[in-house]
Protein backbone atom coordinates (compact mmCIF):
# COMPACT_ATOMS: atom_id res chain seq x y z
CA UNK A 1 0.00 0.00 0.00
CA UNK A 2 1.44 3.33 -1.08
CA UNK A 3 0.19 6.45 0.79
CA UNK A 4 0.89 9.39 2.83
CA UNK A 5 0.27 8.81 6.39
CA UNK A 6 -0.06 10.81 9.64
CA UNK A 7 2.41 9.17 12.17
CA UNK A 8 1.40 10.83 15.36
CA UNK A 9 -2.41 10.09 16.29
CA UNK A 10 -2.02 9.33 19.60
CA UNK A 11 -3.73 10.31 23.10
CA UNK A 12 -2.10 12.29 25.49
CA UNK A 13 0.14 15.68 25.27
CA UNK A 14 -0.13 17.41 21.27
CA UNK A 15 2.74 16.40 19.04
CA UNK A 16 3.35 17.41 15.85
CA UNK A 17 2.44 15.79 12.56
CA UNK A 18 5.13 13.82 10.75
CA UNK A 19 4.44 13.41 7.48
CA UNK A 20 5.33 9.37 5.41
CA UNK A 21 6.25 8.73 2.15
CA UNK A 22 6.14 5.27 1.24
CA UNK A 23 8.11 4.12 -1.61
CA UNK A 24 6.81 1.80 -4.09
CA UNK A 25 8.80 -0.76 -4.24
CA UNK A 26 7.01 -2.58 -6.54
CA UNK A 27 8.17 0.21 -9.92
CA UNK A 28 12.06 -0.36 -8.64
CA UNK A 29 14.44 -3.24 -9.14
CA UNK A 30 16.24 -4.87 -5.79
CA UNK A 31 19.23 -3.03 -6.92
CA UNK A 32 17.25 0.08 -7.27
CA UNK A 33 16.13 -0.10 -4.02
CA UNK A 34 19.49 -0.86 -1.89
CA UNK A 35 20.54 2.09 -3.56
CA UNK A 36 17.66 4.07 -2.07
CA UNK A 37 18.56 2.30 1.38
CA UNK A 38 22.06 4.00 0.76
CA UNK A 39 20.73 7.63 -0.61
CA UNK A 40 17.92 7.68 2.24
CA UNK A 41 20.38 6.47 5.15
CA UNK A 42 23.04 8.87 4.19
CA UNK A 43 25.30 6.13 3.52
CA UNK A 44 25.53 6.80 -0.17
CA UNK A 45 25.30 9.51 -2.59
CA UNK A 46 25.10 10.46 -6.57
CA UNK A 47 24.34 6.79 -7.76
CA UNK A 48 20.88 6.91 -9.00
CA UNK A 49 20.79 8.28 -12.15
CA UNK A 50 19.03 5.57 -13.61
CA UNK A 51 15.77 6.74 -11.91
CA UNK A 52 15.28 8.71 -14.76
CA UNK A 53 14.74 5.86 -17.24
CA UNK A 54 11.79 4.40 -14.98
CA UNK A 55 8.93 3.38 -18.03
CA UNK A 56 6.81 5.79 -16.64
CA UNK A 57 9.44 8.23 -17.50
CA UNK A 58 10.55 7.83 -20.61
CA UNK A 59 8.53 10.50 -22.64
CA UNK A 60 9.94 13.22 -20.14
CA UNK A 61 13.10 11.86 -21.13
CA UNK A 62 12.04 12.45 -24.75
CA UNK A 63 10.64 15.39 -24.38
CA UNK A 64 13.91 16.90 -23.24
CA UNK A 65 15.79 15.14 -25.89
CA UNK A 66 13.36 17.11 -28.54
CA UNK A 67 13.30 20.52 -27.07
CA UNK A 68 16.48 20.76 -25.42
CA UNK A 69 19.07 20.38 -28.25
CA UNK A 70 21.03 23.51 -27.96
CA UNK A 71 21.55 23.62 -24.49
CA UNK A 72 21.66 19.66 -23.47
CA UNK A 73 25.35 18.80 -24.95
CA UNK A 74 25.31 14.76 -24.19
CA UNK A 75 22.83 14.60 -27.88
CA UNK A 76 25.97 16.26 -29.49
CA UNK A 77 27.70 12.88 -29.14
CA UNK A 78 25.19 11.85 -31.46
CA UNK A 79 27.50 12.84 -34.06
CA UNK A 80 30.24 12.39 -32.83
CA UNK A 81 28.54 8.31 -33.22
CA UNK A 82 28.17 8.93 -36.53
CA UNK A 83 32.12 10.39 -37.31
CA UNK A 84 33.14 7.79 -34.88
CA UNK A 85 31.67 4.73 -37.13
CA UNK A 86 33.07 6.29 -39.81
CA UNK A 87 36.27 5.74 -38.69
CA UNK A 88 36.03 2.22 -37.12
CA UNK A 89 34.18 1.03 -40.59
CA UNK A 90 37.28 2.09 -42.13
CA UNK A 91 40.20 0.72 -39.70
CA UNK A 92 38.77 -2.96 -40.32
CA UNK A 93 38.45 -4.51 -43.45
CA UNK A 94 35.39 -5.55 -45.05
CA UNK A 95 33.45 -7.74 -44.98
CA UNK A 96 33.10 -8.96 -41.47
CA UNK A 97 30.48 -10.04 -39.54
CA UNK A 98 29.82 -7.95 -36.21
CA UNK A 99 28.45 -8.20 -32.78
CA UNK A 100 27.22 -4.63 -31.40
CA UNK A 101 27.51 -4.36 -27.70
CA UNK A 102 25.31 -1.56 -27.00
CA UNK A 103 26.46 -0.50 -22.98
CA UNK A 104 23.76 1.80 -21.06
CA UNK A 105 21.11 1.80 -24.10
CA UNK A 106 19.17 3.88 -21.92
CA UNK A 107 16.31 4.86 -24.20
CA UNK A 108 18.15 6.07 -27.03
CA UNK A 109 19.26 3.54 -30.18
CA UNK A 110 19.73 6.25 -32.27
CA UNK A 111 23.43 7.06 -31.74
CA UNK A 112 24.19 3.23 -31.75
CA UNK A 113 22.23 3.26 -35.07
CA UNK A 114 24.68 5.89 -36.80
CA UNK A 115 27.57 2.99 -36.04
CA UNK A 116 25.51 0.86 -37.53
CA UNK A 117 24.74 2.15 -40.55
CA UNK A 118 28.58 3.66 -40.94
CA UNK A 119 29.28 -0.25 -40.59
CA UNK A 120 26.98 -1.57 -43.14
CA UNK A 121 27.76 1.09 -45.73
CA UNK A 122 31.22 0.15 -45.52
CA UNK A 123 30.09 -3.64 -46.40
CA UNK A 124 29.98 -5.13 -43.26
CA UNK A 125 26.98 -7.38 -41.49
CA UNK A 126 25.41 -6.65 -38.04
CA UNK A 127 24.61 -10.22 -36.56
CA UNK A 128 24.01 -9.71 -33.42
CA UNK A 129 23.06 -6.78 -30.94
CA UNK A 130 23.49 -7.00 -27.11
CA UNK A 131 21.78 -4.39 -25.17
CA UNK A 132 23.23 -3.86 -21.67
CA UNK A 133 21.06 -1.77 -19.11
CA UNK A 134 20.53 -2.05 -15.65
CA UNK A 135 17.27 -0.35 -15.75
CA UNK A 136 14.54 -2.93 -17.27
CA UNK A 137 12.18 -0.25 -18.79
CA UNK A 138 15.45 1.97 -20.52
CA UNK A 139 16.28 -2.06 -21.74
CA UNK A 140 12.90 -2.97 -23.33
CA UNK A 141 13.18 0.81 -25.48
CA UNK A 142 16.62 -0.21 -26.37
CA UNK A 143 15.71 -3.62 -27.50
CA UNK A 144 12.34 -2.56 -29.53
CA UNK A 145 14.42 0.39 -31.35
CA UNK A 146 17.10 -2.06 -32.09
CA UNK A 147 14.46 -4.25 -33.63
CA UNK A 148 12.73 -1.60 -36.26
CA UNK A 149 16.42 -0.73 -37.39
CA UNK A 150 17.36 -4.38 -37.98
CA UNK A 151 14.64 -6.69 -37.59
CA UNK A 152 15.40 -9.60 -39.98
CA UNK A 153 17.88 -12.28 -38.99
CA UNK A 154 19.39 -10.71 -35.64
CA UNK A 155 19.78 -11.49 -32.80
CA UNK A 156 19.13 -9.27 -29.88
CA UNK A 157 20.25 -10.17 -26.30
CA UNK A 158 18.50 -8.34 -23.48
CA UNK A 159 21.06 -8.75 -20.92
CA UNK A 160 20.13 -6.78 -17.62
CA UNK A 161 23.23 -5.38 -15.83
CA UNK A 162 25.73 -3.55 -14.65
CA UNK A 163 27.49 -2.89 -17.91
CA UNK A 164 30.82 -2.70 -16.07
CA UNK A 165 30.52 -5.67 -14.02
CA UNK A 166 33.69 -8.01 -15.24
CA UNK A 167 31.27 -11.18 -14.61
CA UNK A 168 28.98 -9.33 -17.15
CA UNK A 169 27.24 -12.03 -19.74
CA UNK A 170 26.58 -11.41 -23.59
CA UNK A 171 27.52 -13.92 -26.54
CA UNK A 172 29.54 -12.65 -29.45
CA UNK A 173 28.90 -14.17 -32.65
CA UNK A 174 30.72 -13.55 -36.13
CA UNK A 175 33.68 -12.22 -36.51
CA UNK A 176 34.64 -9.39 -34.33
CA UNK A 177 32.71 -7.56 -31.14
CA UNK A 178 32.14 -3.65 -31.04
CA UNK A 179 31.12 -1.93 -28.01
CA UNK A 180 29.61 1.45 -27.90
CA UNK A 181 29.15 3.83 -24.79
CA UNK A 182 27.20 6.94 -25.75
CA UNK A 183 25.94 9.39 -23.07
CA UNK A 184 28.63 10.50 -21.31
CA UNK A 185 27.85 7.81 -19.02
CA UNK A 186 31.30 6.93 -18.17
CA UNK A 187 31.05 10.20 -16.23
CA UNK A 188 28.38 9.46 -14.17
CA UNK A 189 29.98 8.91 -10.58
CA UNK A 190 29.32 8.35 -7.00
CA UNK A 191 29.92 10.42 -4.38
CA UNK A 192 28.48 13.51 -2.61
CA UNK A 193 29.37 17.43 -3.65
CA UNK A 194 30.62 18.31 -0.48
CA UNK A 195 33.61 16.01 -1.51
CA UNK A 196 36.29 16.37 -4.32
CA UNK A 197 36.14 13.75 -7.25
CA UNK A 198 39.85 12.66 -6.86
CA UNK A 199 38.74 9.32 -7.06
CA UNK A 200 37.15 9.60 -10.38
CA UNK A 201 40.18 8.62 -12.26
CA UNK A 202 40.29 5.50 -10.32
CA UNK A 203 36.43 4.86 -10.69
CA UNK A 204 36.81 5.06 -14.76
CA UNK A 205 40.06 3.04 -14.54
CA UNK A 206 38.25 -0.01 -12.80
CA UNK A 207 35.20 0.59 -15.18
CA UNK A 208 37.31 0.43 -18.08
CA UNK A 209 39.09 -2.76 -16.62
CA UNK A 210 36.01 -4.41 -15.99
CA UNK A 211 34.56 -3.54 -19.75
CA UNK A 212 38.02 -5.10 -20.54
CA UNK A 213 37.52 -8.66 -19.51
CA UNK A 214 34.09 -8.57 -20.32
CA UNK A 215 35.69 -8.20 -23.88
CA UNK A 216 37.97 -10.80 -23.59
CA UNK A 217 36.20 -13.87 -22.43
CA UNK A 218 32.84 -13.09 -23.70
CA UNK A 219 32.63 -15.82 -26.60
CA UNK A 220 35.84 -14.83 -27.94
CA UNK A 221 37.52 -17.62 -29.46
CA UNK A 222 41.74 -17.82 -29.47
CA UNK A 223 43.04 -15.76 -32.45
CA UNK A 224 39.78 -13.45 -32.45
CA UNK A 225 40.09 -10.50 -34.15
CA UNK A 226 40.46 -7.45 -32.01
CA UNK A 227 37.23 -6.25 -30.10
CA UNK A 228 36.58 -2.06 -30.18
CA UNK A 229 35.01 0.15 -28.04
CA UNK A 230 33.63 3.31 -29.08
CA UNK A 231 32.79 5.90 -26.50
CA UNK A 232 31.98 9.59 -25.80
CA UNK A 233 33.46 11.73 -22.60
CA UNK A 234 32.31 15.14 -21.73
CA UNK A 235 35.51 17.17 -21.09
CA UNK A 236 33.68 20.66 -20.85
CA UNK A 237 35.47 22.97 -18.92
CA UNK A 238 33.19 25.70 -18.90
CA UNK A 239 30.92 25.94 -15.52
CA UNK A 240 28.41 28.14 -17.37
CA UNK A 241 28.33 25.59 -19.84
CA UNK A 242 27.51 23.01 -17.70
CA UNK A 243 25.11 24.77 -15.84
CA UNK A 244 23.37 26.49 -18.85
CA UNK A 245 23.44 22.06 -20.35
CA UNK A 246 21.50 21.03 -16.66
CA UNK A 247 19.25 23.89 -15.97
CA UNK A 248 15.76 24.93 -17.19
CA UNK A 249 12.10 23.96 -16.90
CA UNK A 250 12.58 20.46 -18.85
CA UNK A 251 15.72 18.64 -16.65
CA UNK A 252 13.21 19.47 -13.68
CA UNK A 253 10.27 18.61 -15.55
CA UNK A 254 12.15 14.64 -16.12
CA UNK A 255 14.04 14.54 -12.10
CA UNK A 256 10.69 15.18 -10.22
CA UNK A 257 8.77 13.04 -12.20
CA UNK A 258 11.08 10.01 -11.20
CA UNK A 259 10.38 10.76 -7.52
CA UNK A 260 6.56 11.08 -8.38
CA UNK A 261 6.81 7.26 -9.44
CA UNK A 262 8.77 6.32 -6.97
CA UNK A 263 6.33 7.34 -3.93
CA UNK A 264 3.28 5.99 -6.62
CA UNK A 265 1.90 9.89 -8.07
CA UNK A 266 2.21 11.71 -4.56
CA UNK A 267 2.43 15.01 -4.71
CA UNK A 268 5.98 14.92 -4.08
CA UNK A 269 6.80 18.33 -5.26
CA UNK A 270 5.56 19.80 -1.94
CA UNK A 271 8.13 17.83 -0.14
CA UNK A 272 11.23 17.65 -2.79
CA UNK A 273 12.58 20.08 -5.35
CA UNK A 274 15.36 19.93 -7.81
CA UNK A 275 18.83 20.75 -6.46
CA UNK A 276 21.97 21.63 -8.42
CA UNK A 277 25.55 21.96 -7.53
CA UNK A 278 28.61 22.90 -10.30
CA UNK A 279 31.81 23.19 -9.06
CA UNK A 280 34.40 24.99 -10.50
CA UNK A 281 38.04 22.75 -9.93
CA UNK A 282 39.93 20.86 -11.75
CA UNK A 283 37.61 18.06 -11.99
CA UNK A 284 34.26 20.03 -13.31
CA UNK A 285 31.17 18.36 -12.49
CA UNK A 286 27.54 18.72 -11.84
CA UNK A 287 25.36 17.23 -9.12
CA UNK A 288 21.70 16.47 -9.27
CA UNK A 289 19.55 16.13 -6.21
CA UNK A 290 16.59 17.38 -4.42
CA UNK A 291 16.33 19.68 -1.62
CA UNK A 292 13.88 18.77 1.36
CA UNK A 293 10.86 22.10 1.40
CA UNK A 294 9.76 20.31 4.75
CA UNK A 295 10.62 17.87 7.16
CA UNK A 296 9.09 14.05 6.57
CA UNK A 297 9.59 10.78 7.15
CA UNK A 298 10.42 8.13 3.95
CA UNK A 299 9.08 4.63 4.98
CA UNK A 300 11.70 2.28 2.46
CA UNK A 301 9.98 -1.23 3.02
CA UNK A 302 10.62 -1.97 6.62
CA UNK A 303 12.67 1.27 7.52
CA UNK A 304 12.17 4.51 8.24
CA UNK A 305 14.20 7.56 7.49
CA UNK A 306 14.05 10.84 8.45
CA UNK A 307 14.43 13.48 6.29
CA UNK A 308 15.16 17.09 7.47
CA UNK A 309 14.27 20.43 6.42
CA UNK A 310 16.87 21.50 3.93
CA UNK A 311 18.71 17.94 3.43
CA UNK A 312 19.70 17.52 0.22
CA UNK A 313 19.20 13.73 -1.18
CA UNK A 314 22.07 13.55 -3.93
CA UNK A 315 20.81 11.56 -6.92
CA UNK A 316 23.71 11.66 -9.23
CA UNK A 317 26.70 13.68 -10.79
CA UNK A 318 28.39 13.94 -14.09
CA UNK A 319 32.15 14.13 -13.49
CA UNK A 320 34.24 15.69 -16.56
CA UNK A 321 38.00 14.57 -16.28
CA UNK A 322 40.57 16.64 -18.72
CA UNK A 323 41.43 13.88 -21.60
CA UNK A 324 44.98 13.69 -20.33
CA UNK A 325 43.80 11.63 -17.05
CA UNK A 326 41.25 10.04 -19.83
CA UNK A 327 44.06 8.37 -21.91
CA UNK A 328 45.61 7.16 -18.47
CA UNK A 329 42.69 5.34 -17.69
CA UNK A 330 42.79 3.73 -20.88
CA UNK A 331 46.02 2.97 -20.67
CA UNK A 332 46.27 1.78 -17.50
CA UNK A 333 43.17 -0.86 -17.96
CA UNK A 334 44.75 -2.30 -21.12
CA UNK A 335 43.51 -0.52 -24.27
CA UNK A 336 45.54 1.12 -26.91
CA UNK A 337 44.09 4.38 -27.26
CA UNK A 338 43.06 5.86 -30.49
CA UNK A 339 41.73 9.66 -30.48
CA UNK A 340 41.03 10.99 -34.19
CA UNK A 341 41.21 14.78 -33.84
CA UNK A 342 38.20 15.29 -35.84
CA UNK A 343 35.73 13.32 -33.21
CA UNK A 344 35.43 16.11 -31.44
CA UNK A 345 33.24 18.96 -30.93
CA UNK A 346 35.00 21.01 -28.57
CA UNK A 347 33.11 19.68 -25.39
CA UNK A 348 32.88 16.48 -26.05
CA UNK A 349 35.62 13.44 -27.30
CA UNK A 350 35.09 9.84 -28.56
CA UNK A 351 37.91 7.89 -28.65
CA UNK A 352 38.38 4.20 -30.50
CA UNK A 353 40.14 2.14 -28.27
CA UNK A 354 40.82 -1.74 -28.56
CA UNK A 355 40.87 -4.45 -26.63
CA UNK A 356 44.24 -6.68 -26.62
CA UNK A 357 42.51 -10.01 -26.83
Amino acid sequence: MTSITAAYNSEGPAKPDITSLVVDTNVLTKQQIEKLHGLFSGKTAGNLDELLFLNANIPYWDSLVKNCSDTYYPIRDSELGRRAGNVVANIIAPPESITLVARGAATKFDKEALVIKALQNSGHRIVSVAHIDESPAALDHSVASGKKLLPDGVLHQRVLGNMYDPHLKYEVHGDREISTSFGLTFGNIAGSPDVDFTHATQVLTQRLLGIKRQMDKNGHSEGARPASLIATHDVVNDAEVIKAAYSGAEHDELAINSLRIVFNHTAIDNFLLPERNYYDSENYYSSRGYRAVQSFDIILEDKAYHISKGQVLWTGNSVKLPESKIKSCYDMAGFQYKYPADITDGRIICPQVFAKL
